[in-house]
């Protein structure tokens, strides 16, 4: 009974990570350059999108990108600041802490772009009024209070009278924020109040599209926007929401941008992708707000002039004072020249016969020595052209090829040619069932991903093989901007889990290791035969999918959709171990219920469609 103290005896993260910052600065005025930095990545070959990560940590830190094996996990550079919560939880062996070692500063995104032929803004729309209303709106990060800093002291050096508030909270986990100001000219009737009325905002600065939204949600007590009047500049970048990041959420920067445009005056809206730009000019999604305040200036929806703007950005951000001012002229460029900043991708899908090249050649990098002489790649070749020419004069998408090669190729990582072959002969006896009577060979699809799913079962030697590839390096290497010609190093310190079954007991332990010990272990594939209870699961399930395949039979429509959900049973099988188990039993369950149902006596014009849905294997090296 009483009172109850609770100590934390640590550091707050936000002191840490500020003094932190102070001594990178200092270094890099010194030098100009930081000869070392660490981040917090995520091996995507590894990832099991099985949201763990996510679900217990929470972390904004974290996003969702596209693959040759769908959506997975990745940490946001913006963001992440390297505290390495998401590793402590050794849900997989996908994280991992990479070391950058310079000798000399990287090559920025931005030095090739021109900022001195950018025109005077036009004159300010609201130049006349007596009283400016702005709402920004934005999440905890994204630089709100900075922002309305730099207009609450410009508006001050303007001689307006100035009344401003800030809505914080939640600032570290992706929490709303938002800040409203009042321009009121000297002399004119006063406002006490800087809340904006309904509809009585002049500017909409929305640095995350969502929360922009929600400035114009009619169910919110803070409605600020008006067709007739609300002029908008939003950044449409995609962030997601921590329920977006858990799965339990989601939503398209196409679905909500139109909504926002109804709300807002139709001629005076400017839409522009600045987070993804910010991070591939000036390293960085933080310097997005900056940018912002240039586009709003530029678009002549701010009532300030040039002067007073930069001024208040040196006033407000001492440090870094250039790179600022940069981004907002960027801002300001992309108003006059938005063509410039936009880069579309120049191939969504790579070729499968692209696809195969690549792979072909990896396999000759890595398996090229004097003894082989290029057999595996050339083993590989023939497999692969064997297998296609089974589908002779079927109508196949070369999306579904390209799947097929990556998938191929991984197999053989795995478990050398054989296990390839394996992979093949299964992917060709199905094609041959389901040529017979073809439904968009929704089966042969299902079964491509699937079957790969369980051969390619991540244990030890595998995992060590994917953290150490070539093309996982190279990857990394541009994402970083690591020039080995440069001078540049990138070092690894990957934390692993592992476990192994000795004479019946598993044993378990955490370690943390280099790439020269994950080389030497992806070579000791032959514990596989040793040890025959190691990841014992994994293979009764794999066994169990495989023994599936070859009882797949069909003659009505009915039956070739049950044994499409059954052959699709995989698709929610992620994780590891513990979170990997229940979903595995739960699917062969799910599926042992279906084939043991009555078969119904319907015709197969009484079927419902099959609809096949395939998430998007957004094409990462074009």
């Amino acid at each position: 009974d009483g009172v109850k103290v609770v100590v934390a005896d640590k550091e707050c993260g936000i002191t840490r990570l500020r003094r932190e910052r102070r001594a990178e600065r200092a270094q890099s005025r010194e030098l100009g350059y930081l000869p070392k930095t660490t981040f917090m990545n995520v091996a995507e070959e590894t990832c099991e999108f099985c949201l763990e990560c996510t679900t217990r940590t929470g972390c904004p830190g974290l996003k969702v990108v596209g693959t040759d094996y769908g959506p997975k996990m990745q940490t946001d550079l913006s963001w992440c600041v390297d505290d390495g919560a998401c590793a402590k939880i050794y849900a997989c062996p996908a994280f991992e802490q990479v070391t950058i070692t310079r000798k000399q500063p990287a090559r920025s995104g931005d030095e090739f772009v021109n900022l001195n032929d950018i025109p005077e803004a036009p004159r300010p729309v609201h130049a006349d009024q007596p009283v400016w209303r702005c709402h920004l709106a934005g999440v905890g990060g994204m630089g709100i209070g900075v922002a309305t800093s730099i207009l609450v002291t410009a508006g001050n050096a303007m001689g307006y009278e100035v009344r401003f508030f800030d809505k914080k909270g939640l600032a570290i986990r992706n929490g709303s924020v938002y800040s409203q100001l009042l321009f009121t000219r000297t002399g004119k009737s006063p406002v006490n109040t800087p809340i904006i009325p309904w509809g009585k905002a002049d500017l909409l600065l929305g640095v995350d599209l969502v929360e922009a939204l929600r400035s114009v949600d009619p169910v919110q007590p803070y409605r600020v926007a008006d067709p007739d009047q609300t002029a908008a500049v939003v950044n449409t970048a995609l962030t997601p929401t921590i329920l977006s990041l858990m799965g339990r959420d989601d939503f398209k920067v196409e679905d909500l941008e139109p909504q926002l445009r109804r709300q807002v005056h139709d001629d005076r809206y400017f839409g522009f992708n600045v987070g993804d730009l910010c991070e591939r000019l000036l390293d960085s999604k933080l310097y997005g707000n900056i940018m912002m305040l240039g586009m709003a200036y530029q678009a002549g929806y701010i009532p300030l002039t040039l002067e007073v703007l930069e001024d208040a950005i040196r006033t407000i951000i001492p440090h870094e004072i250039e790179r600022n001012l940069r981004a907002f002229h960027i801002g300001r460029k992309i108003v006059v020249r938005p063509d410039l900043f936009v880069v579309e991708a120049r191939h969504r899908y790579e070729s499968s016969r692209q696809a195969f090249r690549r792979k072909t050649n990896m396999l000759r990098a890595q398996y090229g020595g004097k003894k082989n002489k290029n057999r595996v790649a050339r083993q590989f070749r023939i497999l692969l052209r064997r297998t296609f020419e089974a589908t002779r004069g079927a109508t196949v998408p070369d999306e579904l090829r390209r799947d097929v090669v990556i998938r191929a190729y991984d197999c053989v990582i795995w478990g050398g040619i054989k296990y390839a072959q394996q992979y093949c002969d299964a992917l060709v006896d199905i094609f041959h069932k389901d040529s017979q009577n073809p439904r968009d060979y929704a089966v042969t699809r299902a079964v491509v991903h699937n079957l790969a799913k369980v051969m390619l079962i991540k244990d030890e030697p595998y995992v060590a093989a994917m953290l150490t590839s070539p093309e996982k390096h190279k990857r990394d290497q541009r994402r970083y901007k690591v020039n080995p010609a440069r001078g540049d190093k990138l070092t690894y310190k990957h934390y692993n889990r592992p476990e192994f079954v000795l004479f019946g007991r598993s044993i378990r332990f955490e370690l943390r290791t280099r790439d020269w010990q994950l080389r030497l272990m992806k070579r000791f594939r032959f514990l596989r035969h040793l040890l025959p209870g190691w990841h014992k699961r994994e293979r009764l399930f794999r066994d169990w999918y495989v023994h599936m395949l070859e009882q797949a039979e069909w003659q009505s429509d009915a039956d070739y959709a049950k044994w499409l959900v059954v052959l699709s049973v995989p698709e929610d099988v992620t994780g590891y171990r513990e979170v990997r188990y229940p979903k595995m039993d739960a699917a062969k369950a799910k599926a042992e219920a279906i084939l043991s149902e009555a078969p119904e006596d319907k015709s197969p014009t009484d079927q419902p469609p099959i609809v096949v849905s395939l998430s998007d294997r957004v094409m990462t090296h074009s």
